[in-house]
């Protein structure tokens, strides 16, 4: 796949495009990221099991993948998740071990074009070009479980990372 989210096309209930969106989302995947007007927002929780993500204008930004890595390696280590690890084969076999660890059993480890990691035995290892050299992202290989990119034709978007805790692990320095 190569891409962090999986994009999803969104649909407009009217003929204008909403300022926000609502998720449904497992209060166990707390705290999510979301894209918020202008910043990245991260909530506590959801008491109702709804989360609201704002709605960007604008074509989705290239670096857009990069930027959602660099929040959740800035928050894993803050929070001491243990989603961040150094960017080598040892690394790669921990960062499976803490996806596979969440019942998980389908990861994907992105790396940049050129890489030399060594996949460990059962991890889909892909080539992404959004990758920055001696770094990786290790994944589900069914983002769903990780969050959505919603896109609303080509000039509006917004981001959701319903489990960036237990679903991504970042390896080298974001």
């Amino acid at each position: 796949m190569g891409d962090l989210l999986q994009q999803v096309p969104m649909v407009s209930a009217g003929k204008k495009t909403p300022l926000l969106i609502e998720i449904p989302v497992n209060g166990e995947g707390a705290p999510f990221l979301i894209s918020g007007l202008r910043d990245w927002v991260w909530i506590r929780g959801s008491r109702s099991g709804i989360i609201r993500s704002a709605v960007r204008p604008g074509a989705i930004p290239k670096d857009i993948f990069v930027q959602v890595t660099q929040e959740v390696a800035k928050k894993g280590a803050a929070s001491k998740w243990g989603n961040t690890l150094p960017f080598s084969d040892d690394g790669l076999v921990k960062a499976t071990k803490y996806i596979k660890s969440y019942d998980i059993d389908q990861v994907e480890a992105l790396v940049p074009v050129g890489s030399t990691l060594q996949a460990p035995k059962g991890v889909r290892l892909s080539e992404s070009a959004w990758i920055p050299k001696n770094k990786a992202v290790v994944v589900p290989q069914d983002r769903t479980y990780l969050g959505l990119l919603g896109t609303f034709g080509p000039e509006f978007y917004t981001v959701v990372l319903h489990n960036p805790s237990r679903g991504m692990v970042v390896l080298g320095d974001w």
